[in-house]
């Protein structure tokens, strides 16, 4: 039986642009949903399988059902609310004051931000200390992560610092730098699945943002229960379908960030042409077209 799909901006251009890896964690989480789901059903699960980039929109549908209410579905002849109606509600659900007319990324990281305050303010002073101290050394938006990691001083900036615990301490990622929301979207993300019982969720962020996830989970094991209870009293309240629905919206907002951060942290691939610094800006400009005109001919 096949679904009725429609396309949904704010949802499939993420799903579309995520790797299997990415998208691992929304298929475990729709093969453990107890309710009705799709997904495991379809012929192309059943022929590709774990190629999950080819029912991308069987995983999109599926997602948006969840989110909706069962009358209302019907009424949407089952295709569910759009995603953006999806973020909304369960940032109700959170207890958010939000604007629903904002972008989504903007509600997606209020959502975030206020997970993470909620983490941050169980920790004890020196959970803090430590959280904080592994986090800001990336607060420096045009800087590679792992150059900064080499040359980070022991006598931290203190306005470096002061940005990272107001933007934690005020649930407002808005003056963080791209690597910094990268993590600590992360780090919701990965605490997130610890809580759900899947594995780890983050997928080629780079060795230095790895291994700083890594560390900061160590820091923050303590509040775990406590967190637990908070997400197990919001998926009751919510009903089954918010057992999926949370963790995936939480997810999916992590691989907007990344994906996002990855464009901004683009750069010239290694086989591309490399100019000569006797030629001129103009002819280096020339010379690059030629080039690159040349590889796609190869190519083609």
């Amino acid at each position: 039986m096949s679904v009725l799909y429609t396309f949904d901006a704010d949802l499939d251009t993420v799903l579309q642009a995520a790797s299997n890896e990415d998208l691992d964690p929304l298929v475990e989480f729709i093969q453990q949903a107890q309710i009705s789901e799709n997904l495991t059903s379809s012929p192309e699960f059943k022929r590709f399988f774990p190629d999950h980039q080819r029912y991308v929109h069987i995983i999109s549908h599926d997602l948006r059902a969840f989110g909706g209410h069962a009358v209302a579905n019907l009424f949407r002849r089952g295709r569910g609310p759009n995603y953006r109606a999806v973020v909304c509600d369960v940032a109700k659900h959170f207890k958010l004051q939000f604007d629903e007319e904002a972008p989504l990324p903007a509600i997606e990281r209020q959502l975030l931000a206020h997970v993470m305050k909620e983490l941050y303010g169980q920790m004890t002073d020196e959970q803090k200390q430590l959280f904080v101290s592994e986090v800001q050394q990336y607060q420096a938006s045009d800087t590679d992560a792992q150059d900064q990691k080499q040359n980070f001083s022991p006598i931290v900036s203190t306005e470096s610092r002061d940005v990272v615990v107001k933007a934690i301490e005020q649930a407002n990622f808005e003056a963080l730098s791209p690597k910094v929301l990268t993590l600590l979207s992360a780090v919701v993300n990965n605490t997130m699945a610890r809580v759900w019982g899947t594995g780890a969720l983050i997928t080629k962020l780079g060795d230095s943002l790895e291994q700083s996830i890594s560390k900061l989970q160590s820091i923050i094991n303590l509040p775990l229960n406590w967190l637990k209870q908070m997400f197990n009293a919001l998926c009751e309240l919510g009903g089954p379908s918010y057992r999926v629905i949370v963790p995936c919206v939480i997810h999916i907002a992590m691989l907007r960030i990344k994906q996002s951060s990855n464009l901004l942290a683009y750069q010239q691939p290694s086989n591309a042409p490399q100019l000569s610094k006797d030629i001129a800006p103009e002819e280096q400009q020339v010379k690059a077209k030629e080039d690159l005109q040349a590889q796609e001919d190869q190519h083609s």
